[in-house]
């Protein structure tokens, strides 16, 4: 694939793809390390969240709160790798068509955690009496 030249990389792209999916602010920024493990590490704090689900309800809280945490963070973290972002030649993964496959990877790596969580027995369904 032939490399291009990259425009300065927006601040508020990089806060918006990092809030949309997880890492992907970070990949827009040329970062793929950090995206990979960003988005990695909200993949398993949403799966811990699952495992808490009926056992511990405080637990549950702090999970959530940390994911929440995560997630805020590596979005700002993304806008300020942004801003200091030099202008240089693009990589093969800040192509936009990486963006939609590194999404829907995500997406299934988060679908396929929540149907793990479910054949596992972490979520239970609740009948209301009528």
């Amino acid at each position: 694939m032939r490399q291009q030249d990259s425009n300065p990389r927006k601040p508020w792209l990089a806060l918006v793809l990092g809030l949309f999916c997880p890492g992907l602010g970070h990949l827009y920024t040329g970062k793929l390390g950090m995206a990979l493990a960003m988005s990695g590490a909200l993949i398993a704090l949403y799966w811990l969240r699952s495992l808490f689900l009926l056992r511990f309800t405080f637990g549950y809280s702090i999970v959530v709160a940390l994911f929440v945490m995560c997630l805020a963070g590596s979005a700002a973290h993304a806008y300020v790798s942004a801003r200091k972002a030099e202008t240089k030649r693009l990589a093969w993964f800040q192509h936009p068509l990486a963006y939609i496959v590194f999404f829907l990877l995500s997406t299934a790596v988060h679908s396929g955690s929540i149907s793990l969580s479910r054949s596992a027995g972490h979520y239970e369904t609740y009948n209301l009496p009528s």
